[in-house]
């Protein structure tokens, strides 16, 4: 099945509402390119899929380009300049089934960097796979991240019914923007394990000094305080901290933690037409060509 791989993250409402959820039969589709492209993986490369589900916690084969995975499992010694590919597992309407935009993404940058894709169902799962993969292969050299969002959270996965509920299951499952001092320890108790905060400074420990951060992800660059069709066009040139604490959007907040330049969109995202990378050879930044919303980069 060939879906658009939008990462087209539509408002948090919609899944909640239930538009455009994934039917079953969608899933049963989905499930089956999975399998099928699991097994061309093994093919090429006997035993790969196994390694790429223990190592990068991949799930969802059909999401990404097969070379690239055939690559990722040839490629685990190797200490050579690449970038992080960090996918939520929460996927409410089937819009990751298409690897075309990591594939344009591979060839944009260049053979020279190395792609590693993760798939993480929580916050603290990205963070601890970031890590991992930072002490056997040094820091990224630039970082994409996707999942469906908005301009106050990006969600990474679903809470089983079974979970606990309150702030700290919400933090653990969904990257969502914070009032100022809310990363502080509180007199209830000790710092969340996972919040932006955390990530951000997970990302500010393991990225080359000049990567860039790409969030593809709707929405994660608008003003939480305007509706989508009533806001203007966005300066595409700001730099974090501009807007104040409580009024900016998610790729804002992450700029300042993670002391780097991050690209975000400014409305809903079906794609990309082009990245535009430059890079030194160890890191690479982007301009990137959002389809359907404008780019906005947050310098540090």
């Amino acid at each position: 099945m060939k879906q658009v791989f939008d990462l087209t993250l539509q408002a948090e409402t919609e899944a909640e509402s239930g538009k455009d959820v994934i039917s079953e039969e969608q899933k049963n589709l989905s499930e089956s390119d999975d399998n099928r492209v699991r097994g061309e993986v093994d093919a090429e490369a006997p035993g790969a899929s196994a390694f790429l589900s223990d190592y990068y916690n991949i799930e969802h084969f059909a999401r990404y380009p097969k070379e690239v995975l055939v690559e990722m499992s040839r490629s685990r010694d190797d200490a050579g300049p690449w970038g992080l590919i960090i996918v939520a597992k929460a996927d409410h309407n089937g819009a990751f089934y298409s690897p075309e935009n990591l594939a344009k993404l591979k060839n944009q940058v260049g053979g020279s960097f190395k792609m590693r894709i993760v798939e993480a169902g929580t916050v603290e799962e990205a963070q601890e796979l970031t890590a991992k993969l930072t002490r056997a292969h040094g820091r990224a050299g630039y970082c994409m991240i996707g999942g469906h969002g908005s301009s106050v959270s990006i969600q990474f996965g679903e809470a089983p019914a079974t979970a606990p509920t309150g702030p700290e299951q919400e933090l653990t499952y969904k990257l969502t923007a914070q009032k100022e001092g809310e990363d502080k320890q509180a007199d209830s108790g000790p710092r969340p394990r996972a919040s932006l905060a955390t990530l951000g400074e997970t990302l500010d420990s393991n990225l080359e000094e000049r990567a860039g951060i790409v969030l593809f992800s709707c929405s994660t660059a608008a003003d939480p305080n305007k509706q989508a069709d009533s806001t203007p066009a966005a300066d595409p040139d700001t730099t974090a901290n501009e807007l104040p604490s409580e009024a900016q959007p998610i790729a804002d907040q992450l700029a300042k933690v993670a002391k780097r330049e991050v690209y975000g969109a400014n409305d809903s995202v079906h794609g990309v037409s082009d990245f535009n990378p430059t890079t030194d050879g160890r890191s690479v930044k982007f301009n990137p060509e959002f389809k359907g919303a404008g780019t906005r980069k947050i310098a540090a």
